[in-house]
């Protein structure tokens, strides 16, 4: 997929971000994701969701929620509630149906429960996250940013430039 300032603007990319693709000569997204790496890993991951179809950032949510759970199970062993609405995202991003939407619903409004007031914010963003995936990858990200390392980061990223290619563009 190749990217330029029209792209950046009907996407409402930041100005800073701007003027970033506008210092540099590359135009093609993944090439783009590479060099915004190991620097601008939101900026990067900003760019992963606007190439993804609807579908594909629901994978990449789920795939990010899954990455930071055990954080969460680590200080909460026997709190299955984000594991749940993980689980529950899949079976949406499988069958979307109101039975499976409504089990994820369900699911969420479980785990934001469970960890409301957990020590982690990760545990709460990989919660609502992995409910509603179908919807919100860069919320995810962006709440859960400052806890993540940077190998989860990379991670998250690789997987998010893995569905890229199989978009196909």
């Amino acid at each position: 997929m190749k990217i330029n300032i029209k792209w950046l603007c009907s996407k409402d990319a930041c100005p800073d971000g701007i003027i970033w693709f506008e210092g540099q000569k590359e135009t093609e997204a993944a090439k783009i994701v590479h060099a915004l790496m190991p620097d601008r890993y939101e900026w990067a991951n900003w760019l992963v969701t606007r190439c993804l179809t609807p579908d594909q950032n629901g994978s990449y949510a789920v795939n990010a929620a899954e990455l930071v759970l055990p954080l969460y199970e680590e200080k909460h062993p026997g709190s299955d509630a984000p594991r749940n609405a993980i689980n529950a995202a899949r079976a949406v991003l499988a069958c979307d149906t109101p039975t499976t939407r409504a089990a994820a619903k369900a699911a969420d409004s479980a785990a934001d429960s469970a960890v409301y007031g957990a020590a982690s914010a990760v545990a709460r963003a990989a919660a609502r996250a992995a409910a509603s995936a179908a919807d919100s990858a860069a919320d995810f990200y962006a709440a859960s940013d400052a806890y993540f390392s940077a190998s989860v980061k990379e991670k998250i990223i690789k997987f998010g430039l893995e569905l890229m290619e199989v978009k196909g563009e």
